[in-house]
């Protein structure tokens, strides 16, 4: 597992997704790939979708980020 990204926020996530300006730039990378791949992202919760959007952005800034898939556990109802 690489530690490609971080959250620079003492917020939690799940409140961060409720508004989607502070959500924006609370995710940084750490690194570049040195070579072309393709990532899986697992998360345990998909509520709004507004913090995946936000680790999407984040990664495929990379220009050897290929494909970017997407695992989620649970879903909350609405």
């Amino acid at each position: 597992m690489f530690n490609v990204i971080e959250k620079n926020s003492t917020i939690q996530s799940k409140n961060l997704a409720h508004q989607k300006n502070e959500i924006e730039g609370s995710i940084v990378r750490n690194g570049k790939f040195r070579r072309k791949v393709n990532l899986l992202i697992l998360d345990d919760l998909f509520e709004s979708g507004r913090t995946l959007g936000e680790i999407y952005n984040v990664l495929n800034s990379d220009p050897n980020v290929g494909n970017i898939y997407v695992l989620t556990v649970t879903k909350t109802r609405r």
